[in-house]
């Protein structure tokens, strides 16, 4: 229950009362209200999926932990057994000892691969989400607003989440102020992990000295082992944070102000 209640203050839901702050605002104007009723179902939908996406891991972590604990008991167990064997039994204790070993390894082995394969299937599921809930954001303001322009004029070489991230910012923003988002130290610890998504998806999760030198500089907690960059817990929540991060910067440093001045919010 309190892992539930932790998931729930997560900044990764920042966003999303953020939107609810200013829906009734919105509904105020016809044009806010066209807006505020084709937003809020992708927008809603990113935070149902984020916050499953996190429970499933809470729930993913305590089951490894009860395995382990499990598995640590009768590890034990076997060693108080063996440890009673009686001189005689030496060379049948030492069989006994290199065969519980072995298992050993062989159990944290596959703890590890299993753990890791369901990390980096988050990783890679978060930034999807993320890209598929800007991409809906970008065809409902693009529905309602005509005088917008489409996002290949603008953004001719840049792909996904970055793309949308760009577009928004320069074409919803129109005053000369220090960027919002690009090129911001939040904009690059996103970047880093759509690298770390995109290695995943095209390079199978191979570690490469770029991105080693991405986790010594960011002093991430990301390891290396058997050539695998190997993800945890921690890892997911930063990310998820740093999503739900970015679409509340989006809602009240872009979207917002740009309500304001196309007439769909009074401020």
């Amino acid at each position: 229950m309190k892992e539930t209640q932790d998931i729930h203050e997560l900044p990764t839901r920042r966003f999303f009362i953020s939107f609810l702050f200013m829906m009734p605002r919105l509904t105020e104007t016809a044009r806010g209200n066209d807006f505020s009723n084709k937003m809020f179902d992708s927008i809603n939908s990113y935070h149902e999926e984020s916050l499953a996406l996190l429970r499933s891991t809470e729930k993913l972590y305590r089951t490894v932990t009860k395995d382990e604990e499990e598995f640590e008991k009768g590890y034990v167990e076997k060693r108080n057994k063996i440890e009673k064997l009686s001189e005689e039994d030496k060379e049948w204790a030492d069989v006994l000892t290199s065969r519980i070993l072995e298992e050993m390894r062989n159990f944290y082995d596959l703890l590890d691969i299993e753990k890791n394969l369901f990390s980096v299937g988050m990783i890679v599921q978060f930034l999807s989400s993320l890209e598929s809930t800007l991409h809906s954001l970008y065809q409902c303001l693009i529905s309602i607003d005509n005088h917008l322009l489409k996002i290949e004029d603008v953004c001719k070489r840049d792909k996904g989440i970055i793309r949308y991230i760009k577009y928004f910012e320069k074409t919803l923003i129109t005053s000369t102020i220090p960027p919002i988002l690009i090129g911001t130290p939040h904009y690059e610890k996103l970047h880093q992990w759509i690298d770390f998504r995109n290695n995943i998806v095209h390079n199978n999760n191979e570690s490469t000295d770029r991105l080693k030198e991405v986790i010594k500089l960011r002093k991430l907690k990301v390891n290396d082992q058997r050539s695998k960059f190997i993800f945890n817990k921690d890892n997911i929540r930063d990310l998820a944070n740093i999503c739900g991060h970015t679409l509340d910067i989006l809602i009240e440093e872009i979207f917002k102000p740009y309500f304001i001045d196309s007439g769909a919010l009074v401020d």
